[in-house]
Parts: structure tokens; C-alpha cells; sequence
């Protein structure tokens, strides 16, 4: 009876010892997942993400032109097309977006009236594949 009991002892005292070390080294997976995907200090996530891009904007940045009416610009292979926004001076602006064969998005958009003096605020707003915005934001300069 006694060897027994001291067998039921240890097999418990082991499995206790067992049951410490794997909550012990699930702790220390939870720790990595969260080491791996990133903390920030608040406790929130912190997302590896890469937001799209946008450029060759026509007309360019800080241009100064005699009057307004077309524009276009590229966006990066990563960004979503139906995401694309485009607002000229606050008002929303209907563009066509054409995939080219290397990735890239072309946008380009026509007013229906051209701006023939001030200072255009064009505005683009998109979303990459893995859900990162950007905003891009240029001025173009008309007239005098």
C-alpha cells in the first residue's frame, strides 16, 4: 500500500511540475506573439503595414499653371483601387483608374469647369491591401 501512495505522490508532484512548466512556456509564447506582432505602450497593436504610395502628380507639386482642369497621378502596385478618393478644394471629384502592366494604378481626372485663378488643394486618399491608409495632399498654383 505504501509504494503505492508514494508512486500516486510522485505521479502527481510530476504532473504538477509538468502543468507549472507548460503554463510557464505558454506564458512565454503569449510574450513572443506579442514581441512579434508589437505593443505599443498603451497596449494596443502595432501593425506591420505598408500604406500606399502616391506620385508623378500632374500638375505637379506647388505647380503654377495658367488655368485647371485635368490632373492625373500614379499610386504604388499595393494600393486597392476601389479605396481611391480624390477631392479638389473639399469637393469630391470623380477620377478613372487604370492598371498598368507593371502594378501601378494611374488616376486621372478631368473638372467640369476648369479653375482659371487661386490655389487648388488637391487631395488623395487610399487604402494598400493590408488595410493601411494614406493621405496625400499638393497645392497647385493658377494664374497670375
Amino acid at each position: 500500500m505504501k509504494k503505492r501512495t508514494y508512486a500516486l505522490a510522485a505521479f502527481l508532484y510530476c504532473s504538477s511540475s509538468a502543468l507549472g512548466m507548460a503554463a510557464e512556456t505558454q506564458y512565454e509564447s503569449d510574450e513572443s506573439i506579442r514581441q512579434r506582432l508589437g505593443v505599443s505602450h498603451h497596449g494596443g497593436m502595432i501593425m506591420d503595414c505598408t500604406p500606399p504610395m502616391f506620385f508623378d502628380e500632374v500638375p505637379a507639386k506647388d505647380a503654377k499653371v495658367g488655368s485647371f482642369q485635368d490632373f492625373s497621378l500614379a499610386a504604388s502596385e499595393n494600393t486597392e483601387p476601389d479605396t481611391v478618393r480624390v477631392w479638389v478644394n473639399n469637393e469630391a471629384t470623380p477620377v478613372t483608374i487604370t492598371s498598368q502592366r507593371s502594378g501601378r494604378l494611374t488616376i486621372q481626372g478631368k473638372l467640369e469647369k476648369p479653375i482659371t485663378s487661386g490655389r487648388v488643394w488637391m487631395k488623395v486618399k487610399g487604402y494598400s491591401n493590408e488595410g493601411c491608409d494614406q493621405l496625400h495632399v499638393w497645392y497647385v498654383y493658377v494664374g497670375g
